[in-house]
């Protein structure tokens, strides 16, 4: 059963190329879109228009890909010019961590989309 403690046990890093599997297979199985290819991936993930995302991955104690987050690179128009920014995407997250309430501080969106921000004020795409 999912409980707080088994959340918070999850680990929360960027994306690395050896994930891919991992994260096709989240896809495949957990977007409800269906799966994409590697191409794909790239195409919409990678060489992007303004540059590589921010790809998140959560991770359980095992090493399993159990989540996705992405961060999208883009241009806000604010004060008078183009301002880089990034936009947060839909995540992934594997059915088996889903269970928790939503509410909850700990669920794995909330912990992924806190662990992007905070990638994101590292680099010049985060606007403040």
């Amino acid at each position: 059963m999912l409980t707080t403690e088994n959340v918070t046990k999850l680990s929360y890093r960027l994306y690395r190329d050896e994930d891919i599997d991992g994260v096709l297979e989240l896809w495949e199985k957990y977007s409800g879109w269906g799966g994409i290819t590697v191409k794909q991936f790239n195409d919409w993930h990678i060489n992007t228009p303004y540059g590589l995302c921010l790809i998140l991955v959560a991770e359980d104690t095992e090493g399993h890909i159990v989540g996705q987050g992405v961060f999208v690179p883009s241009v806000v128009y604010n004060g008078g010019k183009n301002n880089k920014a990034y936009r947060a995407m839909a995540p992934i997250i594997n059915t088996t961590i889903r269970g928790l309430n939503i509410n909850d501080f700990h669920h794995p969106i909330y912990a992924m989309l806190r662990y992007g921000m905070e990638e994101a004020k590292k680099n010049e795409h985060f606007i403040m």
